[in-house]
């Protein structure tokens, strides 16, 4: 059976991998000749060629276990995705290659794009990555009507949010939200996330992406609900993508810590706002 869950993901590191060692070594033989073309020094692409061989000679290996190491097929995707975010950057800075070489690294860099989406999707089927859930909870004195006016006041979180330090959009289903994070201990970074789920003093709920989807999504909710006077406001988070596991500490010790400290401070400003 799990052979055949891998079925996908051994299809596509095989053709990742004699792409890769093919591409390779032509790139290596004919290095002189691509480098006139291109625009670059020929030993630039000598080195990379070689990098590439050995790049396809690992992922060939790993296609033709019987059961393939997912850890190590998690790596090749994030490989190539660096590779297609390295192309497009190259891409983008003016004369830097020929036009020919661009259209050449442009072609390369959709295909191999095309191997990172299938291994993706080839990884979830056999099940490599699972999902990482973070739940938080607090208590706060006051309705669910009073604790959704602060919550989706965006605009207002630079004034009392030490997790989320920017806001700003509509809370509405299908907006782009413009959030800024900062987790305790980490680095601040923007994004923009789409609302998935915004029902009045009940549910809010985000979906955003690091760089493309199935690399590292999130699925941010917040639920609220009436208790006995109060409100129970329960503040988690879904991660799904092929960094996952890897960033897995940094959620648990740095992200959950942010949802901590933004929970105790949403409780003061509402119980302040309705004392």
């Amino acid at each position: 059976m799990r052979n055949e869950s891998q079925s996908l993901l051994r299809r596509a590191l095989t053709d990742n991998g004699l792409f890769s060692i093919t591409s390779g070594l032509i790139g290596a033989i004919f290095a002189s000749q691509l480098a006139d073309l291109m625009g670059v020094n020929w030993v630039v692409l000598l080195v990379i060629g070689i990098g590439v061989v050995g790049f396809g000679i690992v992922t060939l290996t790993n296609a033709r276990r019987q059961s393939i190491n997912l850890f190590e097929a998690n790596l090749t995707v994030i490989a190539d995705i660096f590779w297609v975010t390295g192309g497009a950057v190259i891409i983008l800075i003016p004369g830097l290659l020929t036009t020919e070489g661009n259209l050449l690294l442009g072609a390369v860099s959709l295909v191999v794009g095309g191997f990172a989406v299938l291994q993706t999707i080839g990884i979830r089927r056999a099940g490599g990555i699972q999902p990482k859930r973070l739940v938080t909870e607090v208590e706060i004195d006051a309705r669910p009507e009073d604790v959704w006016e602060v919550l989706v006041d965006l605009d207002a979180y630079d004034i009392w949010n030490p997790f989320i330090v920017e806001g700003a959009g509509k809370v509405e289903k299908g907006e782009r939200l413009h959030l800024r994070m900062s987790p305790p201990g980490g680095n601040a970074m923007s994004f923009k996330p789409k609302v998935t789920v915004a029902d009045q003093a009940a549910r809010f709920e985000w979906l955003g992406h690091v760089v493309m989807p199935g690399l590292f999504d999130g699925r941010h909710r917040f639920e609220l609900s009436a208790n006995n006077g109060t409100t129970n406001l329960v503040h988690s988070e879904e991660f799904t993508g092929v960094l996952v596991p890897m960033l897995s500490r940094m959620l648990d010790e740095k992200t959950k810590s942010g949802f901590e400290a933004m929970n105790a401070a949403m409780k003061k400003r509402v119980e302040a706002r309705v004392g």
